[in-house]
């Protein structure tokens, strides 16, 4: 029966900055992944810029193990593989080539990209048809609930990108692109030849995110590229990209998550020659169409469960050479070639304790190279000439040609060690079923992509990796 009155007056609690982040600041210890590195992109635009431009490649190439290819030159090497051997994704869509002006640029633009994560050892077994490393670029997915925009000016190019919100919370678009006009800097040469030179590029971007329900969301992207390169009176160089990709993620309860893509691309590259006795053109390309599954199951509260599969179908279209009117050139016809890709995969990624955790899992690939084809036949155990030709043998549309296949086993261990520190290793068995046909020394963008067949075989690479991670001054220096 006692009535006590309170008098409550406001105080102010000023509290620090509060960061979220999916990742651990000693994520690289308490991790399994072993040659794994994830870049968001404000990491890469702290990086300086080049001539206006951040350039994601440049960024990889201060991590270790990662090299240039050479100036000039497209793309880049991982501990000793070769250009090729980079399996290069955007949205879930194969990249060719992934430089502008002979390397001199990045193919992505910034303003678009969420995040790069670059594996080197210890690749998940979704990921196959490489042996060296897989580059997965992700670009923006987040709704936007308003209009808005950003842009730059540079001395080489300049760019632009848009986010459009349709319904709120629900559905919105983004448009980006970016534009050179790098010919002015040609008509400051010395060079009287060089001053009528053309070197120009362009990238365009279009992504689609839409939040279906809270069970279902769908993002669809598309990429387009094009660069042209061309000496007076000389030679003409000509290569782009096209990807489009959907992308529908489903929750089918509390643990099971699983995601559908389609997609389609095509690489395009050729050459010509203006001058009239030497006159010619020449175009070729690669076309994808995929289809690709992958679900993740949480078992338990530390385990977790990957199973999937996908399908490629390659078209390899070598184009044909053309001369001009005038032009001593002989003319060349080059069949196209067809294949398909299948692989099936399972991992478990395992936490036994705070001190130790695995990854593992196993995938099976196979490879048909189909027709329609002509095929030289030779004389067995005679060296591939003209000499020890025989016929011609003729495979109908769809026929299989030859077949290739093999099991590629992953598994990657970490062992946690006192002073914050930890002991990790890994094995990849990785198969590699189309290959790039070099005659320079420094790979180009109008090499030619080969798959395996008869007389070629596909590669295939066994990757061991031990390393010994430790953090120092709470975790601002990794090592």
């Amino acid at each position: 029966d006692t009535v006590l009155n309170f008098t409550l007056t406001d105080k102010v609690i000023t509290l620090t900055e509060v960061v979220i982040s999916e990742d651990a600041p000693d994520q690289n210890v308490s991790d399994v992944s072993l040659g794994k590195t994830k870049l968001d992109i404000m990491t890469i635009k702290g990086i300086p810029a080049f001539m206006g431009e951040v350039d994601v490649v440049r960024t990889l190439l201060l991590l270790p193990g990662v090299t240039t290819v050479g100036e000039g030159a497209s793309g880049f090497n991982v501990r000793g593989g070769s250009v090729d051997q980079n399996l290069i994704l955007i949205d879930e869509t194969p990249i060719y080539n992934i430089s502008h002006l002979f390397g001199i640029f990045s193919g992505f633009n910034q303003d678009l990209i969420q995040d790069v994560t670059l594996m080197k050892g210890g690749i998940p077994a979704q990921y196959g048809g490489r042996l060296s490393s897989v580059l997965d670029v992700k670009t923006r997915e987040q709704v936007q609930d308003k209009f808005s925009g950003k842009g730059g000016i540079g001395l080489i190019a300049s760019r632009l990108t848009l986010d459009i919100p349709v319904i709120k919370d629900k559905l919105s678009v983004t448009l980006g692109g970016r534009i050179s006009y790098s010919d002015y800097l040609m008509r400051l040469l010395p060079d009287a030849e060089l001053k009528n030179s053309s070197a120009w590029f362009y990238d365009a971007n279009a992504k689609l995110n839409y939040n279906i329900n809270k069970k279902n969301t769908m993002h669809i992207s598309y990429y387009s590229s094009k660069d042209e390169f061309v000496l007076p009176s000389d030679t003409a160089y000509n290569w782009g990209t096209n990807n489009l990709s959907v992308r529908w993620n489903h929750l089918f309860g509390e643990n099971l998550v699983g995601s559908l893509t389609g997609a389609i691309s095509r690489y395009q590259y050729g050459v010509g020659n203006e001058e009239n006795n030497y006159a010619f053109d020449w175009d070729a390309g690669i076309d994808n169409k995929s289809l690709k599954a992958d679900f993740s199951w949480g078992t338990g509260e530390n385990n977790k469960l990957n199973f999937g599969g996908n399908y490629i179908r390659y078209s390899f279209l070598h184009g044909d050479l053309v001369p001009g009117e005038q032009s001593s050139v002989l003319p060349i016809s080059i069949s196209d070639e067809y294949a398909n890709e299948f692989a099936v995969y399972a991992g478990d990624e395992w936490a036994i304790s705070d001190k130790f955790s695995m990854m593992g899992g196993i995938r099976y690939s196979w490879f048909q190279k189909t027709g329609p084809s002509e095929v030289n036949i030779y004389e067995e155990g005679m060296p591939l000439s003209e000499e020890s030709f025989v016929d011609v043998e003729t495979y109908e549309k769809g026929e299989v040609i030859e077949t290739y296949g093999g099991l590629e086993p992953r598994l990657s261990f970490r062992m946690g060690l006192p002073l914050n520190s930890s002991l990790k290793f890994s094995y990849n068995r990785m198969y590699q079923y189309i290959h790039l046909l070099s005659n320079t020394m420094a790979v180009t963008p109008i090499d030619i992509w080969k798959p395996s067949g008869l007389y070629i075989r596909p590669q295939f690479s066994n990757q061991y990796s031990v390393g010994y991670f430790k953090n120092f001054l709470e975790n601002s220096i990794e090592t």
